[in-house]
């Protein structure tokens, strides 16, 4: 199986950042791929994490997932993309990976565990970390694990 990386330039337009995905997971579909990862806060990035993102977090069931969902379904290609998750803390999110099938089906999501907090970057005060150690794994295509 042939898998695409994207590197992107996200920022705080969600609608942006979801449409540079869509034109991305295209191209790479286009190429042959049956999975194009895309990194964390893939549809919400900002240079420093702030109050913002608690604030434009959602549901795994919410508007952004949806949508790329609809990007995998679409382009028949598995997405594997970073998103601002809501957590159950108040004024903290989670740092979520979440893996969509070429059907657009939620294969497996992970929560960041370990958040930067060095050289003045403090991820932690509004990113709840993960609590599961356990590898996440989802199968798909002949790769059988990704």
């Amino acid at each position: 199986m042939r898998i695409a990386l994207g590197q992107l330039e996200s920022g705080a337009d969600i609608q942006a950042n979801l449409a540079a995905i869509d034109r991305f997971a295209a191209e790479a579909a286009r190429d042959g791929a049956g999975l194009v990862a895309f990194p964390e806060y893939a549809t919400y990035e900002k240079k420093k994490v702030d109050a913002t993102f608690p604030a434009v977090a959602e549901p795994l069931d919410g508007p952004v997932c949806r949508e790329l969902a609809a990007i995998a379904r679409r382009h028949r290609i598995a997405v594997v993309a970073g998103v601002v998750e809501t957590s159950e803390e108040p004024g903290r999110a989670y740092n979520t990976l979440v893996a969509f099938g070429p059907d657009g089906g939620l294969r497996a999501f992970y929560r960041k565990i370990h958040l930067f907090d060095a050289q003045g970057f403090g991820e932690s005060e509004f990113i709840k970390p993960g609590s599961s150690t356990a590898p996440v794994v989802f199968e798909y295509g002949e790769c059988g694990s990704a």
